[in-house]
Parts: C-alpha cells; structure tokens; sequence
C-alpha cells in the first residue's frame, strides 16, 4: 500500500502534526527552564489530563468485554463488533 495516494487528502494541520508535536514540546522545554515554578503550579494536571485522554477508550473497552461476560445483556452487537483477530 503506497502512502502517495493518500497524501493530498489530508488536512495540512494534519499533516504538519509531527512539526506542531515538536514545537509543542519545545515550548514546554522552555516554559519548564525558564519558569520551572510553573511545574509546582501544574502537577495536577497530569493524572487529571492523563485520565481524561485514556476514559473515553476504557469505556469503550469495558462495554465490549461486558458482552462477553454478561452475553444476555442488553447490547447484543457489541460481541459481534470485537472480533479476535
């Protein structure tokens, strides 16, 4: 499968998310030098950010082993949407 062909159909922000990924965490670098009070400030940010990214997918993947463990529930298509590959 060649990634030319899926080149032009994406959206330049997406595209350039390896350069803002960078840029992002040279600001952050730098924020954190030249400011590192600002850490202190922060430090519930990261399990509360982390937790937030990660409870959408748990979520997710606790209601489709739920159909497994409980098939009579009442979410019949979630056994047949995960599949064992």
């Amino acid at each position: 499968m060649s990634v030319d062909k899926y080149k032009g159909h994406l959206d330049p922000l997406i595209r350039g998310l390896p350069l803002w990924v960078i840029l992002a965490m040279g600001i952050g670098l730098w924020v954190g030098y030249t400011a590192p009070e600002i850490g202190k400030a922060l430090d519930w940010g990261i399990p509360v950010g982390l937790f937030l990214m990660i409870y959408p997918a748990m979520t997710k993947l606790l209601g489709i082993a739920a159909a497994f463990w409980f098939p009579h529930a009442s979410d019949r298509g979630a056994k047949e949407r995960c599949r064992v590959v």
